[in-house]
C-alpha cells in the first residue's frame, strides 16, 4: 500500500494530500494495468469513476460518425482524467486509449466528492486542472478558426515543446506523437503534418531522433508562426 501511495502522491491534483491521507486513498483506489492499444474509456459511457496515471501515456479522443479521430490531449503519469463525469453526473464526452502500457488508479465518484469536501486544497488543484483545460481547448478553436495548417503544426509543437518545461534555446519532446496523431489533433491531414515537418527540419527547427523530437529553437518557431501562409 505504501508503494500504492507512493505513486498518488505523483499526481499532480493529489500532490497536496499528506502523508496519512494519500495511504487511506490509494487503498481506496482500484488498480489496473491496460495494455497499449486498449480502450480505457469509451465515450458516451455511464461510467462516473475518476482516473489517475500511475505509469504509461493515455490519449483521449473522439471519433466522429464517420469514423474520423479528433485527438483533444495526451497525458502521461501523474495527470488525472474523468473529473467531467464525476462532477456532473453526465455520460462520458470522448473515449481514453492507452498509448503505451498503463497503470490506472480509479476512486468512484462518490470517493472523489468526499474527497474534494475533505481536501480544500485538492479542490483548488482540481480547478485549476478543469481551467488549464478549458484555456487549452479555447487556444485550439481559435487556432483551427484563424490560422493556416503550417501555422497549426508549428504551433502545436510549440505548445508540446513549452510542455516539457525546457530551459534554455531548445526542448526535447519525448515519445512525440506519430504525424497521424498530430493531425488528429489540429484537425489536418497527416500529409500535410509531414510535408511541414520536414519543412522545419529543413529550417533548422526541428530533428528526428527515433521516437523523440528535439525543437532547436522554441522562441524562433514561435515566431516564424506569424505571417506565415499555407501552401
Amino acid at each position: 500500500m505504501m508503494e500504492a501511495a507512493s505513486s498518488l502522491k505523483h499526481v499532480a491534483v493529489l500532490q497536496d494530500l499528506s502523508e496519512i491521507e494519500l495511504p487511506r486513498l490509494a487503498k481506496d483506489c482500484r488498480w489496473r494495468d491496460f495494455q497499449r492499444g486498449t480502450e480505457i474509456l469509451s465515450a458516451e459511457a455511464g461510467s462516473t469513476d475518476v482516473h489517475f496515471i500511475a505509469t504509461g501515456r493515455v490519449r483521449v479522443t473522439f471519433y466522429s460518425p464517420g469514423g474520423r479521430e479528433v485527438a483533444f490531449r495526451e497525458l502521461g503519469p501523474g495527470a488525472s482524467f474523468g473529473e467531467l463525469s464525476a462532477i456532473d453526473g453526465e455520460t462520458r464526452s470522448a473515449s481514453v486509449v492507452a498509448l503505451d502500457d498503463c497503470t490506472i488508479a480509479s476512486i468512484s465518484r462518490e470517493r472523489f466528492w468526499r474527497l474534494l469536501r475533505d481536501s480544500p486544497e485538492v479542490s483548488a488543484n482540481v480547478l485549476r486542472s478543469l481551467a488549464a483545460l478549458v484555456r487549452d481547448l479555447t487556444t485550439r478553436i481559435v487556432g483551427e478558426t484563424t490560422l493556416t495548417v503550417s501555422q497549426r503544426v508549428r504551433a502545436e509543437i510549440v505548445r508540446l515543446a513549452r510542455g516539457t518545461g525546457h530551459k534554455g534555446k531548445s526542448a526535447l519532446i519525448q515519445k512525440s506523437p506519430t504525424h497521424a496523431a498530430l493531425a488528429s489533433q489540429i484537425g489536418a491531414t497527416r500529409e500535410a503534418v509531414s510535408r511541414e515537418l520536414s519543412r522545419m527540419a529543413s529550417d533548422g527547427f526541428v530533428e528526428r531522433r527515433g521516437r523523440d523530437l528535439v525543437v532547436h529553437d522554441v522562441a524562433g518557431l514561435q515566431s516564424s508562426i506569424d505571417g506565415m501562409r499555407d501552401n
